[in-house]
C-alpha cells in the first residue's frame, strides 16, 4: 500500500494554492466559520475554526493504507482571504501566509484550519447609563477579495462557544449570537459574531457612586447652615472641589462619546453648591 508521503505527493505535486479549489469554476467555495472566545479585554483572544471543501485534495482511503486525514502547512493549500472589517485599522487580515500554521485535510477534501488569534475590535459604546450600561460588540468577518460567486462565508453555529472563556473583571457576557449575511447588491457575504455585555458596577459603586452620594448629602447640609456663617463658604468650596474630582474621574474613565446621566447629576449638585457659595458670599458682603 502507498504511504502518507505518497499521498502528499499525489495531492500536491500539481496543486495550485492560488486558484480556488473547485472543479466547476462557476460554483463558490463555501467557507464555514465557528468562533470560540477565550478571554476578553481591549484585545480579544479567540479561536476560529474554519473549514471548506477542496475538491482537489480528496483521495480514496483504501489506496493509501486507510489514511483518513493528514496535516500539512497552511501555506501549501488554498486559503480564503478572511478579514475583520471593524477593527481599529480599516481591515485586519485574519490569515497570514508567513505563519507556521497547519491545516488538517480529510479524505473527502475537507480542510480544517484552527486559527488562534488575538484581535482588537471597535465597539460603538452607549454610555448614558454608566455604570449600569449594557453594550453590544460585534466581530464582523468577510472576504476582502472574493465575491459571493467565488467564496461564500457562513456559520453553522448560532452562538459563540464560551466553555473555555475566562471571566472578565468588568464585563459579564449575558448572551451571544452568530449571524450570516449575504449582501447581493454588493456581492459579498459576512459572518458576524455578536457579544452582548453587561458592566459590573461594583467597582464604580465603591470608588465613585458611594462617595458621590455622601458628597451630595453634604452639599444639601450647606443649606442648613446659617447663610451669614463664614464656615459655609469653606464647606461649599470643599464640596465643589470634591465634585470637581468626581467629574475628572468620570472624564478619565469614559470614552469621549456620550454624556452619562451620572455626569449630569454631578454637574447639578455642583450647581447647588455653587449657588450656596455665591449666596453666602453675597449675604456676608451685605451683612458686614
Amino acid at each position: 500500500s502507498q504511504t502518507e508521503a505518497d499521498l502528499v505527493w499525489k495531492l500536491f505535486h500539481n496543486y495550485n494554492s492560488v486558484a480556488r479549489p473547485v472543479i466547476n469554476r462557476r460554483g463558490p467555495v463555501v467557507v464555514s466559520l465557528d468562533y470560540q472566545l477565550f478571554s476578553m479585554a481591549s484585545i480579544v483572544s479567540h479561536d476560529s475554526v474554519m473549514h471548506w471543501n477542496d475538491e482537489n485534495l480528496a483521495w480514496n482511503e483504501s489506496e493509501f493504507d486507510n489514511i483518513s486525514r493528514i496535516s500539512v502547512p497552511a501555506v501549501n493549500v488554498w486559503m480564503p482571504d478572511v478579514s475583520i472589517k471593524n477593527g481599529p485599522e480599516r481591515i485586519i487580515h485574519v490569515l497570514d501566509n508567513t505563519s507556521n500554521d497547519m491545516v488538517t485535510i480529510t479524505s473527502d477534501g475537507e480542510v480544517y484550519f484552527n486559527l488562534l488569534r488575538e484581535t482588537t475590535t471597535m465597539c460603538n459604546l452607549s454610555m448614558a447609563y454608566f455604570p449600569f450600561d449594557k453594550q453590544t460588540c460585534e466581530i464582523n468577518m468577510d472576504s476582502f477579495t472574493y465575491t459571493t460567486k467565488q467564496v461564500e462565508l457562513k456559520s453553522n453555529a448560532t452562538k459563540i462557544t464560551l466553555s473555555n472563556s475566562k471571566q472578565h473583571g468588568q464585563w459579564h457576557i449575558i448572551d451571544t449570537e452568530v449571524e450570516t449575511n449575504i449582501f447581493f447588491q454588493r456581492n459579498y457575504s459576512e459572518v458576524s459574531f455578536i457579544l452582548y455585555l453587561k458592566r459590573d458596577p461594583q467597582f464604580y459603586f465603591t470608588y465613585l457612586i458611594y462617595p458621590c452620594i455622601v458628597s451630595s448629602l453634604s452639599a444639601l447640609m450647606v443649606f442648613l447652615n446659617p447663610f451669614d456663617s463664614k464656615e459655609s463658604i469653606n464647606f461649599s468650596i470643599t464640596v465643589l472641589l470634591s465634585f470637581h474630582f468626581f467629574l475628572t474621574t468620570i472624564f478619565n474613565v469614559l470614552p469621549k462619546s456620550e454624556t452619562p446621566y451620572l455626569t449630569l447629576y454631578v454637574i447639578f449638585v455642583m450647581f447647588l453648591a455653587s449657588f450656596s457659595l455665591i449666596s453666602t458670599i453675597l449675604i456676608l458682603t451685605m451683612h458686614y
